[in-house]
């Protein structure tokens, strides 16, 4: 069997999306049938995956510019064939290879290939291997769905793209009573504008009050949970919502699939998401809102959620990855 290094982002650094991902990626590239892929999460004081690089028959890096940026010298003398794994790829990009690099250079040209998990990209190029979601297993709540007083949840960092208020606008529209959770933890790269949350946070909560009528009760988490706990967290609601502004398609990074979605998904509840083309994947399985209504949304069960659940599981990560690399490593 082939050998493969996957090399995760910054492990000192952890509350983040992409490393995250890098974590939920490993678990589906493990089971591949074509390679033994070894592990190694990084640091921003050792490059010493680059040693063990030149062991092995391919090397993957879970690529990010700011998270993970590799400049191409670090790769220009390695015999290894190389991947960029990309999760925070724009659907609206004519193509994976246009994620930015922190350093100017087209990833093009210091990768042999890139991966994106962008189940809904037509692929035009023999360098681009376009892989599902990957959803990790989760233990099944069996709470029935309540229409009743209803706990609808999202989370996530409070960026400009999130239609927080429109998610409070719909639940004040739909329900009498409803208990809206928002989950918003701190991320390790959070930068200057993760300075303004708290101070936006407040501004919310606000203006959350004022939209919703008085029947709507609120509360706010900002701790940060282990993905286990997350999933049991979302398991409790009976709706999981995360509206967009349609301007997000237009960001670059931030334009992405959004990973909060994935973590919705392994908790097997009613999901509502906005009609962009970053959520586009999700509509194959579930109407859009607000085509569909929440309590339309709700009526239809775990039934979509599963599945998507069946869909993106780490076994048919594995599986794209092989039949993609299969016929390069002959």
């Amino acid at each position: 069997m082939k050998k493969a290094l996957f090399v995760n982002s910054d492990v000192t650094m952890p509350q983040c999306s992409i490393y995250e991902s890098g974590v939920a990626s490993y678990e589906g590239l493990k089971l591949s049938k074509e390679f033994e892929v070894s592990y190694f999460p990084t640091s921003s004081k050792t490059i010493g995956w680059l040693e063990k690089a030149s062991d092995v028959d391919l090397l993957i890096i879970n690529y990010h510019p700011a998270t993970f940026p590799i400049p191409g010298v670090y790769l220009q003398d390695l015999n290894t064939p190389t991947m960029a794994l990309c999760f925070e790829t724009n659907p609206s990009w004519e193509s994976p290879w246009d994620v930015p690099s922190s350093m100017g250079e087209e990833l093009r040209d210091i990768f042999d290939f890139i991966a994106t998990p962008d189940p809904e990209r037509a692929n035009i190029d023999e360098r681009v291997c376009i892989l599902p979601r990957i959803v990790l297993r989760s233990p099944e709540t069996d709470r029935p769905i309540s229409m009743n007083n209803p706990i609808v949840s999202t989370f996530g960092l409070p960026g400009k793209s999130k239609d927080l208020v429109g998610m409070i606008r719909a639940v004040s529209d739909e329900f009498e009573t409803a208990h809206i959770r928002y989950h918003f933890p701190l991320a390790d790269w959070g930068g200057a504008e993760q300075a303004l949350y708290g101070t936006r946070l407040d501004e919310y909560e606000t203006m959350f009050r004022e939209t919703a009528h008085e029947g709507i009760k609120f509360s706010f988490t900002r701790d940060f949970k282990e993905r286990g706990e997350l999933i049991a967290w979302l398991s409790e609601s009976d709706l999981n919502i995360f509206l967009y502004h349609s301007s997000r398609d237009l960001f670059d990074l931030e334009g992405n699939i959004p990973s909060a979605t994935d973590h919705a998904i392994s908790a097997r509840r009613p999901l509502a998401v906005n009609s962009l083309k970053c959520t586009s994947h999700i509509g194959r399985y579930t109407p859009h809102y607000p085509e569909a209504s929440l309590v339309d949304i709700m009526k239809l069960g775990t039934g979509p959620t599963q599945a998507m659940y069946d869909a993106w599981s780490p076994e048919k990560f594995a599986g794209a990855f092989d039949t993609f690399l299969k016929d390069k490593f002959k």
